[in-house]
Parts: C-alpha cells; structure tokens; sequence
C-alpha cells in the first residue's frame, strides 16, 4: 500500500465519543451486530459517571416520576446519514454506526 492509503472496515461499527463541551475525551468502537438497546445502556453507563448519587436515583425512577438525565435522544435515517444515539447533560456520549466501508472524521 502507497502512503495515504486508507484500510476501510469491512464490518460496520457502534462509534463511540464522549464530549465536554467541544473537546473529545473519550472514544471507542464496538461491534455493529449490537443492538440499539445495547448501545443505549452502554452510554446511560458512561453518562452515569458524571451524575451524582442522587440524580441517577431520580433518573431510574418509573417513566412519569423519573428526570430525564438518562434519557436518550436517537435519530435515524432519512433525517440523518445514519443511526446516532446520545445522551447530552453538560458532557455529551455519542453513539453513532458506521457501514462496511465508511470511515468516520477525525
């Protein structure tokens, strides 16, 4: 292979990326035969680390009594070019999947 040539995937993927504000702290790449609600409990995980003890008790209460800090906003196509999953209070996870053959930006 010549320099600048990209490996593609050959099999999709979850994309992981965690945001303060505009800065990027954290990403990963999961399987992309995992399910939506796999992924949704992955970054209610993640998001979980930046709560206190009280808001994740208030966020896991029963769907009319609980706030919505857990709570997950999911696009998926026509709106947008692919699935996204996120849960944004202040920092941001971002779940987004990738195709066989497409390569996310840096």
């Amino acid at each position: 292979m010549g320099q600048g040539d990209e490996v593609l995937p050959v099999k999709p993927f979850w994309l992981i990326e965690g945001y303060e504000r505009f800065d990027r702290f954290f990403e990963t790449r999961l399987p992309g035969y995992m399910s939506e609600e796999k992924i949704v409990v992955i970054i209610q995980r993640l998001a979980c680390k930046h709560l206190s003890e009280e808001e994740i008790g208030a966020a896991s209460l029963r769907k009319n009594k609980r706030t919505s800090l857990l709570e997950p906003l999911i696009g998926r196509p026509p709106q947008g070019l692919r699935t996204v999953i996120s849960i944004n209070h202040g920092t941001e996870y971002r779940a987004s999947y990738w195709r066989a053959g497409e390569v996310p930006p840096d």
